[in-house]
């Protein structure tokens, strides 16, 4: 190999060690109480936890729903119910040379509903450049904090709990900053107004999961077994309608006694009283029978 052609390659290698490369990243559900879907490619899939949303599909919360997704970089965002999320992209710049932490940016558009974002001790290693359409109101910039804001109708507003955010109203050139905890930003006002922490309290849980009452988490180790059919284009009817009411089950064929049997069962629940009353909420759905409990 000729000098210059190691010169050249030498020269490519630096090169391309300071250059970032970015990815669209997935967002990982955490946890959930059903109902919650995803609106992918003009369908709506029953979400579960371990399941990814990507780039341009739209999280979607009924009533009675919530859900937690984990962000690339270990930030978490909450959904209460009648909510919904837009993933308009959010993207990974991988570190490099020149650039001493991975890098996070992107845009989540939220359509409608109370939602909450904060990072924790992991994200604090990175840098991001996230924003967060707030309705067709403002949009929140983000680089490290906790947050929670709403959406319903002309009622949207941004609280900040911790950190600094920037908001740009739609209808304003100058962009608002928060800075103090407790300072909220509300649609249409000129400037930066604060609540007090009782208010705040009184809406933390709407974001919250219920423990006890469904929830079902990565790693949760017990099963409900709703019904099992001697058929499997049974259970896979009933597995589709829950799927429309935006409950996640499996179908799995098992053997009893030298019968083949296919239970329709839901998964990943987060304790034996999250399966006890998710049990007793849908005791009375067609087809459910006899729904009894397993550990993994």
């Amino acid at each position: 190999m000729t000098f210059p052609l190691r010169l050249a390659l030498r020269q490519a290698a630096i090169l391309l060690s300071l250059v970032s490369t970015s990815a669209f990243a997935q967002l990982v559900v955490e946890g959930l109480q059903f109902p919650v879907w995803v609106e992918r490619a003009e369908q709506r899939i029953p979400l579960a936890p371990g399941d990814v949303v990507a780039e341009g599909e739209q999280i979607i919360t009924g009533d009675g729903g919530k859900v937690w997704v984990q962000m690339p970089d270990k930030a978490r965002v909450k959904l209460g119910p009648d909510a919904a999320l837009d993933v308009s992209a959010v993207n990974i710049a991988s570190k490099t040379d020149t650039q001493s932490a991975d890098v996070l940016d992107g845009a989540l558009d939220v359509i409608k509903g109370a939602f909450r974002y904060t990072t924790g001790e992991l994200s604090k290693l990175w840098q991001r450049d996230l924003r967060i359409n707030l309705g067709n109101t403002a949009t929140i910039g983000i680089r490290g904090t906790d947050l929670w804001g709403q959406v319903e109708g002309d009622n949207q507003f941004v609280v900040l709990l911790e950190g600094r955010i920037s908001v740009q109203p739609q209808a304003a050139t100058q962009a608002l900053t928060l800075q103090n905890p407790l300072e909220i930003y509300r649609a249409g006002a000129a400037g930066v107004d604060s609540v007090d922490m009782a208010a705040v309290q009184a809406l933390a849980p709407i974001t919250e999961l219920d423990n006890g009452k469904g929830v079902m988490r990565q790693g949760g180790v017990y099963q409900l077994h709703l019904a099992s059919f001697s058929r499997a284009r049974q259970a896979d009817a009933m597995s589709a309608r829950f799927a429309r009411d935006g409950l996640a089950t499996r179908v799995t064929q098992v053997s009893v006694a030298g019968q083949d049997w296919f239970r329709v069962s839901v998964l990943s629940l987060a304790s034996l009283d999250d399966a006890r009353a998710l049990r007793a909420r849908l005791g009375d759905q067609p087809g459910v029978t006899s729904a009894w409990i397993s550990r993994n």
